[in-house]
């Protein structure tokens, strides 16, 4: 894969992010690339984590089919409006899961650079009513991104 491959950018992101989370915690057992359908399979002391990589939702229906209920699965994707709208757009078939989360990336921003849901959790925590207004207030704590803007990212650090 090319430098300036954005699934590739966020799988790199990904693997440092979860090494430094962890420096602390010292639960991980090991981190692959890869592995049992994961982009990310991490080995966690008490659960295995598939972490899927898909810097831009294009085909949201393909994704929530790759789910299953029994594994730990965490799909890693940019910060984008697009992506937000595929969390609405998918809220119902992704609240069934009970261990799926999603990682909203900006490892660009100056401040907070991920917000992560829950959705099978949020779902049975939160009010109905008020469910697009608090998620939303999530995804703007996050710098919020384009895909062109992501590409022209990743091409800057590329060339330095």
């Amino acid at each position: 894969m090319s430098d300036t491959d954005p699934k590739e950018f966020l799988t790199e992101w990904l693997v440092r992010y979860l090494k430094n989370k962890d420096l602390l915690l010292r639960s991980i057992v090991s981190i692959e690339r890869d592995k049992e359908g994961a982009d990310v399979f991490v080995e966690f002391k008490d659960k295995k984590q598939h972490f899927i990589v898909c810097p831009f939702i294009r085909d949201l229906r393909t994704l929530i089919q790759g789910l299953d209920q029994e594994k730990h699965i965490t799909w890693v994707v940019f910060n984008t409006a697009e992506n937000f709208r595929g969390l609405l757009d998918g809220w119902k078939e992704l609240a069934e899961f009970r261990h799926f989360s999603i990682y909203f990336v900006n490892p660009f921003s100056a401040t907070d650079k991920r917000w992560i849901i829950f959705p099978y959790t949020h779902e049975r925590i939160s009010d109905k009513a008020s469910l697009e207004t608090g998620l939303k207030a999530l995804f703007d704590s996050v710098e919020m991104l384009t895909e062109k803007t992501v590409l022209n990212h990743i091409a800057t650090a590329a060339a330095s």
